[in-house]
């Protein structure tokens, strides 16, 4: 089940965070062009990105997050054209087919962040065991070719509904 929420979603509890892609230190962003056709730059914690459809991001070092703690996918988000997102991942840290487990999310192409919340307990049974670790992350942030998009993060939490801060 995918859910959208608007600019002003409640802060997210970090301590429910299992793994995270933020983009403030540009030194160190998580993610890279795989092929590098894309061009991509980070500004003010947001990850810039014009869309090349011969091209995704994926993870740029060793990751080993158990597929057990994983709730939810979350990726605030927004961009200028385009209909959905791609998220797929693997057990392999280099697999033969990269989008052999994945997931297409419906975005909103308004120019407005929106946070995109991914129901991954159930999208991670594709593909993978109990007790199986996820090595590799990739994502096409939108469909259309040419297409900007700006991240502010991609995180995955125990839980989305358990990771709202109270006010």
């Amino acid at each position: 089940m995918i859910r959208e929420k608007p600019e002003n979603l409640p802060e997210f509890d970090s301590s429910a965070t299992v793994f995270s892609f933020e983009f403030n230190d540009l030194s160190k962003p998580g993610l890279n062009f795989a092929l590098g056709h894309s061009h991509g730059q980070i500004q003010d914690g947001i990850l810039r990105i014009d869309t090349d459809m011969r091209d995704y991001l994926t993870n740029d070092g060793d990751i080993r997050i158990p597929k057990e703690e994983v709730g939810d996918i979350i990726v605030r988000a927004r961009c200028d054209k385009g209909t959905q997102m791609r998220l797929a991942w693997s057990r392999d840290s280099n697999p033969d087919n990269p989008w052999h487990n994945k997931i297409d999310t419906d975005i909103i192409s308004d120019t407005s962040f929106h946070v995109y919340i991914i129901d991954a307990k159930n999208a991670l049974k594709r593909g993978l065991q109990t007790n199986d670790t996820i090595r590799r992350l990739y994502l096409i942030p939108s469909n259309e070719d040419g297409a900007v998009v700006e991240i502010r993060f991609y995180s995955i939490y125990l839980q989305a509904c358990k990771v709202y801060k109270s006010s």
